[in-house]
């Protein structure tokens, strides 16, 4: 199975590790068990949703209403990968609760995604798809073609 690596649109620079992507629309594809304040996806791993995330109700509008949606470990992420500089952001009892717009930027300084660790969510990195892309392989730059 192919792997693909997570870019910033911006910079072309690699956000991820190589990840298996699997995909909610597989019927053999099990859909994640959401535990709070745990992990929703198995590192090395993503997960492609087409159904709204289960555990938050996101009102239309938000930075989060978007279809589909990429779910992976944030233990994936590459050290280009940052807390946002807007702490409102990052709000969150325990940890950021995601819900204030993109909180991970990359090293460029493009908000490039969204990280779910708070007590009342699973701990997820949901990428923002207008600020990132996913490519085949694992080089650390993504040249145009």
């Amino acid at each position: 199975m192919a792997t693909r690596s997570l870019y910033c649109t911006n910079c072309r620079f690699r956000l991820s590790a190589p990840l298996i992507m699997a995909s909610g629309k597989d019927p053999a594809v099990e859909e994640p068990y959401v535990r709070i304040g745990k992990p929703l996806i198995d590192r090395g791993t993503s997960y492609k949703s087409w159904k709204p995330m289960p555990w938050l109700h996101v009102p239309p509008g938000h930075p989060l209403d978007f279809l589909p949606q990429i779910w992976m470990d944030p233990g994936d992420l590459t050290e280009r990968v940052h807390d946002s500089p807007d702490g409102e952001r990052l709000s969150g009892c325990c940890g950021p609760l995601g819900m204030n717009g993109p909180n991970k930027v990359c090293t460029c300084k493009v908000h490039v995604g969204t990280l779910q660790a708070d007590c009342c969510t699973p701990v997820v990195f949901i990428p923002d798809p207008g600020a990132t892309s996913w490519r085949e392989g694992s080089a650390d730059f993504w040249d145009y073609p």
